[in-house]
């Protein structure tokens, strides 16, 4: 199992669910990610015009930077094999108005995301862009959070490394740590205009903490580091990308 983090919250609730799981100790559950996907020559020939569903719609400055550095990423990736990934801009003018006519994703009484309202929304978006724009389907973004696994300091999940610990730190302590610790992975969907799963992966972001003096701290500038987001990006399309699958 694991848990999503992106839908209907903004970049700063992300980064306070993180660090909570921290400090209360909890981790979620671990999960090696299942790829699925169509061919990658099956994909080329069906794709070539994709949405862009940003992972969040807020306006501010800390999330503006990263839906602009995951979609450039996308946007990147996906041209070396010929595939065009739109501005999220025709998505958010469709989903802001329609969000607002729902009365927002949350349920009015609990407090509570619901699902189901998110899932209306995102169809009526679907179904308007699919009639005004060329395109051959949405790719949409989440973030997952995971219970990684930690070897000898080192955490290993979705495709990607990181080493929680200085070399300094291990050499004087002369000791290394192994367990679970959480981690957070760029989740990349691709379906086409009539909702067909085309494409489903992810890749490793960033370990939420690090380990200090034996204890699980959390880490600062989450989400911040371009190269992270990068490398999640290139991890999670790389069944497409690669002339392997070929």
């Amino acid at each position: 199992m694991q848990f999503t983090l992106g839908a209907g919250k903004s970049l700063a609730v992300i980064l306070a669910l993180a660090a909570a799981s921290i400090v209360s100790g909890c981790t979620p559950p671990s999960l090696k990610y299942p790829t699925r996907s169509v061919s990658p020559q099956v994909f080329r020939d069906r794709v070539t015009t994709l949405a862009y569903s940003p992972l969040f719609t807020t306006k501010d400055a800390q999330t503006d930077q990263f839906v602009n550095a995951v979609g450039g990423q996308l946007g990147r990736r996906l041209q070396s094999i010929g595939v065009t990934l739109l501005r999220p801009e025709p998505w958010n003018e469709c989903w802001l108005p329609a969000v607002e006519e729902a009365g927002g994703l949350y349920n009015a009484r609990t407090g509570e995301f619901d699902e189901q309202k998110e899932a209306r929304v995102r169809w009526k978006c679907e179904q308007d862009l699919g009639q005004r724009l060329r395109i051959d389907g949405f790719l949409e973004v989440d973030i997952i959070a995971v219970s990684a696994p930690l070897s000898q300091d080192v955490v290993r999940w979705h495709g990607v490394e990181e080493d929680t610990r200085s070399f300094g730190d291990r050499f004087w302590s002369g000791s290394t740590y192994s367990g679970n610790l959480p981690a957070l992975s760029l989740l990349v969907r691709i379906q086409d205009k009539d909702g067909h799963g085309l494409f489903d992966n992810a890749g490793g972001l960033e370990v939420v903490g690090k380990i200090e003096d034996g204890q699980v701290e959390k880490k600062s500038g989450l989400l911040h580091n371009h190269e992270t987001i990068a490398r999640a990006v290139q991890v999670a399309l790389r069944p497409l990308l690669s002339e392997e699958n070929d």
